[in-house]
């Protein structure tokens, strides 16, 4: 019984470790999206973005142009506690 019990925690610290979870792959993008924002990494940090994105009847395209512009006016990073 103990074996079966090690064996099974084993078998799921494996799964755990090879399979990302949607929430891992949520967290891993945002973290990317802050990484190239930070380096001015426009097109890095937009990779992450919908094409279809719409913020106040911008596109992304036109929303991407805006912080771009932004960014070289101020000096901003992205910080994640």
């Amino acid at each position: 019984v103990v074996a079966g019990v090690v064996l099974a925690a084993a078998g799921w610290a494996v799964a755990d470790y090879l399979v990302e979870s949607p929430r891992e792959q949520a967290v891993a993008a945002v973290l990317a999206m802050g990484d190239a924002a930070n380096a001015r990494r426009w097109d890095d940090a937009f990779a992450h973005i919908a094409d279809d994105f719409k913020y106040h009847n911008a596109t992304k395209a036109e929303f991407r142009a805006l912080v771009s512009a932004n960014a070289q006016r101020h000096e901003a990073t992205v910080q994640f506690k």
